[in-house]
């Protein structure tokens, strides 16, 4: 099992370990916290990289003003994918 994350951000979270006098149980939940959270991280990079998008364009820099027909509120409510997790159906 590689745990290089775990590796790189050792000795910081020793010294916050020690510094707020965490017990040991939360000590480890930190440290594969943050293992887990860059795993994700970088498994998101790879999908992007693989999908081999012609253009990256994230919805944050979509100029709404240039589509005034397009409901903003509908496609920020998309963005969500509440509606995912919520079992429900999305609607165009």
């Amino acid at each position: 099992m590689k745990l290089s994350t775990i590796i790189k951000n050792l000795e910081n979270v020793l010294r916050q370990f020690k510094e707020n006098k965490l017990g040991y149980d939360e000590f480890l939940l930190n440290l594969t916290e943050v293992e887990i959270q860059a795993r994700k991280e970088n498994g998101r990079k790879r999908r992007i990289r693989e999908a081999a998008f012609p253009l990256l364009k994230p919805l944050e820099t979509f100029e709404f003003e240039s589509a005034p027909d397009l409901d903003v509120r509908v496609i920020k409510e998309l963005s969500t994918v509440e509606y995912i997790k919520n079992k429900q159906k999305s609607y165009f």
